[in-house]
């Protein structure tokens, strides 16, 4: 009875030494398994991080594009201001021109109602005469600063 005990034993020492093969032979496996799934994770680690890279330097030049961008739409705002600006000004001027010519028609009007009358003495025609041209001088001056102020603008 001691021999099958033996035996039995040392068939089951046979089986349980098969069966710690065959578990090394599974820890083996997955240890090569774990090295190749630790390389995959390596290696997509790696591609994450350049992808990271590469977004992180394409939202950078976006960034720059919109303040370049932002700028210009800036500067095109301001030229449109001073566009408007200069226009209202063009037109003040204009406006002050045309009032200043009316007068002077008025005023060569009222020169030449009183010739015509022959009631004005030479004194007044002088007079007369020298508000024209202070008319006309005034006029020339406010057209020729219209004209600088558009030019400068």
């Amino acid at each position: 009875q001691a021999e099958r005990v033996a035996a039995a034993s040392a068939a089951e020492l046979e089986e349980a030494q098969q069966q710690l093969s065959d578990l090394e032979a599974s820890v083996a496996e997955l240890d090569d398994s774990n090295t190749q799934l630790e390389s995959q994770l390596a290696a997509a680690q790696a591609r994450l991080s350049e992808q990271d890279a590469r977004a992180g330097e394409q939202a950078r030049q976006h960034q720059e594009a919109l303040a370049a961008f932002e700028m210009e739409a800036a500067s095109y705002a301001q030229l449109l201001q001073e566009s408007k600006a200069m226009r209202s000004a063009v037109h003040d001027k204009d406006t002050h021109v045309a009032a200043l010519k009316t007068r002077l028609l008025e005023v060569t009007a009222e020169l030449n109602e009183e010739r015509e009358k022959g009631a004005g003495t030479e004194k007044a025609l002088a007079a007369a005469q020298k508000a024209a041209a202070e008319r006309q001088a005034a006029l020339g001056r406010a057209s020729a600063q219209a004209s600088r102020d558009v030019a400068g603008k």
